[in-house]
């Protein structure tokens, strides 16, 4: 492989298993291409923080806009990998809603797989894609989800997970994330296993992959 590395990208609504699709996909590219360095993170560490907030405020306030994320350092960390050069990507209190003051060096790669809700949403980020996936999943599951990973793993209740899913998140996915999905390369079903859409995925990589 030459020169810049192959962006992957993968988009669809808040709970619809991008981050799951994500994560196993980089595994198995491992794995498989050995030969190849790989890095894998997600827009979700360039949310641009409501730290001023208090908990009350926190809790109505729509992280679910595309507004929310830093564009302009996530476009920079891009241009500078596909420049040859380390970035220091940031990392994200969900608790406190703002960055920390970790972050984690990722290393210019052969392959760069990346997953958001709003991944597709800016053009000049959008056209850096080598292969643009998007994960559609009935909303129905993906409530359930992001209510179990909101309460397990964020401390919120289940009755603001769902106020937030009905007020914000049904709205911004309508808006800002469903009208991507016609950009995308692909379109897998979020409620198949990850080896299912892996198995159809693999037909698109590979061509990439062995270039």
């Amino acid at each position: 492989m030459k020169g810049l590395p192959i962006l992957i990208g993968i988009c669809g609504a808040s709970g619809s298993g991008k981050s799951y699709l994500s994560e196993k996909l980089s595994l198995e590219l491992r794995q498989s291409y050995g030969h190849l360095s790989i890095e894998q993170f997600s827009l979700d560490r360039y949310y641009l923080g409501a730290e001023e907030k208090t908990s009350a405020e926190r809790a109505k306030h729509n992280f679910d806009h595309p507004d929310e994320i830093d564009y302009t350092l996530f476009e920079e960390h891009l241009t500078r990998l596909q420049a040859g050069q380390r970035v220091p990507v940031p990392n994200y209190d969900y608790a406190r809603s703002c960055r920390t003051e970790k972050v984690d060096w990722v290393e210019p790669c052969s392959v760069l797989l990346l997953d958001g809700l709003h991944l597709y949403y800016k053009e000049s980020i959008r056209n850096l894609f080598s292969l643009k996936i998007f994960v559609d999943t009935p909303l129905p599951l993906c409530e359930q989800r992001r209510v179990e990973r909101d309460v397990l793993e964020r401390g919120q209740s289940e009755e603001v997970v769902r106020e937030q899913y009905k007020n914000n998140v049904i709205p911004m996915y309508e808006a800002f994330i469903k009208p991507v999905m016609d950009r995308a390369d692909m379109v897998v079903s979020g409620d198949h296993e990850a080896s299912v859409n892996i198995r159809l995925l693999w037909q698109r990589l590979a061509p990439l992959l062995n270039q």
